[in-house]
């Protein structure tokens, strides 16, 4: 259904482009200059547009019916009585992470590091003489 909406979308919008320059003269042409062919180029490049997306609809279509086909057979049958999540309770859990476990350790090694660092002294500032330093070219200046 989609592709043959492009492919009509396609005619009607090349066969406007090709009536629109159909009725421009050689001398109507050259005073309309670009403003005249503009309009023309743009409907006729949209028409070709539609034909490519009529293309890439139709090999999309074939594709999905050759390989639906395919990927339907090879999936097993569902079990009677069981649909949607229903049947999702029934299954093991994909992975043994716990992520409470996993939080659990990141707040204790962080209480463990902030007690640390309040151990320790605190280090002195050091600052520097700019007049042993002159500022030169880019960079940070030397406060």
């Amino acid at each position: 259904m989609k592709t043959g909406v492009w492919i009509v979308s396609g005619l009607a919008l090349t066969g406007v482009a090709t009536l629109l320059s159909q009725s421009i003269t050689a001398q109507n042409g050259i005073a309309l200059g670009l403003s005249g062919y503009l309009p023309i180029m743009l409907i006729g490049t949209l028409g070709q547009y539609c034909f490519w997306r009529a293309l890439r609809s139709a090999v999309g279509d074939v594709w999905s019916v050759t390989r639906g086909r395919k990927r339907k057979a090879e999936t097993p049958p569902a079990s009677p009585g069981s649909s949607g999540l229903s049947g999702s309770k029934d299954l093991p859990p994909l992975s043994d992470f716990d992520a409470d476990a996993v939080f659990a350790r990141y707040l204790a090694q962080r209480n463990d590091n902030m007690e640390q660092a309040q151990g320790e002294a605190p280090k002195g500032a050091t600052t520097r003489d700019p007049s042993a330093h002159p500022q030169r070219g880019f960079g940070r200046k030397v406060v």
